[in-house]
């Protein structure tokens, strides 16, 4: 990937986008700010400090009146040890008849990203962070070998995040979970497509006030290098909690850096959870009743599920439906679709 972002900061968020990621590239509820890999960490680094493979998918069932539809908590990143699907999901994916991810993952959707991506104000990136704060972010490329040219037309939040995603172990060639299920529903026909447009997920990285960007920006700098400091890389924990298959722990590793004294941070949250939570919810909840003879699978950032009450499980669940986690060794009792449906 760091190839890529070296010829060209837009071509890498193509490229990340194809392999699964949403707008937000590191959103499991993790915002730009969060993805803290040291650049020295490999997979299999990664891998001998906690969980070695993805046998304890974040699954869950809906039950609905004729048929169960599923709700699979999602990691927007490529993983080694993601490449083999589990029992279980494999057993959802075959008793469903349509996918839903976040964004559709069609190529001409995804490529629709790139285009925007630049500035509109008639400034660079370095105009707008000032000398301090551009000096910074140089400074953080310049050790991993990378010119801030490659970033300085991108708009503020969309170039902290690829800063962010810089310090992600992600091979290029290694699908994200959200990719390969949209992919299934490809290849075997199913009914595919989005719970969100582009310009949906866009407005909330394009559509704060430049001074909040940047402010935004600042944060997500002071955090990048207070865990270049210390060495403990956030993503690590959060990939490790992700495949332990435990939400609470998820969960707690994307809160942890967090700082809700910040009005500017919270109101961000607020517009890149809450909010699409009960837009995510809504859809899923209409899809489910205008069809009831149909089943579906929901594939959305884990940090969307559970959200002090208004996480997309928590809605669902207020209107009436019933939820239940889906256990690996509930493989054998979900009933595959029927043939030719």
């Amino acid at each position: 990937m760091l190839a890529s972002i070296r010829r060209n900061g837009r071509s890498a968020w193509l490229r990340f986008l194809m392999t699964g990621g949403s707008i937000f590239g590191l959103l499991m509820g993790v915002s730009a700010a969060r993805a803290d890999e040291a650049p020295a960490a490999k997979p299999a680094a990664a891998a001998a400090e906690g969980e070695s493979k993805f046998d304890k998918p974040i699954l869950f069932a809906i039950k609905g009146e004729k048929r169960h539809s599923f709700v699979l908590g999602t990691i927007h990143l490529g993983d080694p040890r993601m490449q083999e699907m589990p029992e279980v999901l494999t057993k959802a994916l075959e008793s469903v008849d349509g996918i839903r991810t976040e964004l559709p993952m069609d190529p001409a959707t995804l490529m629709g990203v790139a285009g925007k991506m630049a500035r509109t104000d008639g400034k660079t990136l370095e105009e707008s962070l000032g000398a301090d704060l551009a000096n910074r972010a140089k400074a953080y490329l310049e050790k991993r070998g990378l010119s801030f040219a490659m970033v300085n037309n991108m708009q503020t939040l969309m170039a902290g995040t690829t800063l962010s995603m810089m310090e992600v172990p992600q091979p290029e060639q290694l699908p994200a979970i959200d990719m390969r299920v949209y992919q299934y529903g490809v290849e075997n026909g199913l009914d595919v497509g989005g719970l969100e447009t582009v310009d949906e997920q866009m407005s909330i990285l394009t559509g704060a006030p430049e001074e909040k960007q940047v402010h935004l920006f600042r944060v997500s700098m002071d955090l990048l290098e207070k865990a270049e400091r210390a060495g403990k890389p956030n993503m690590t924990q959060l990939m490790n909690a992700y495949l332990s298959g435990d939400l609470d722990r998820v969960m707690k590793v994307m809160n942890e850096n967090t700082d809700k004294n910040d009005p500017i941070q919270v109101e961000f949250f607020e517009k890149l959870l809450k909010n699409r939570n009960v837009v995510m919810a809504e859809r899923m909840t209409k899809l489910m009743k205008e069809n009831p003879d149909k089943a579906y699978l929901f594939a959305i950032g884990t940090g969307h599920l559970r959200d002090e009450g208004k996480g997309v499980l928590e809605l669902l669940e207020s209107q009436g439906m019933k939820i239940k986690p889906v256990k690996p060794e509930d493989a054998g009792k979900i009933k595959p679709r029927a043939k030719g449906a």
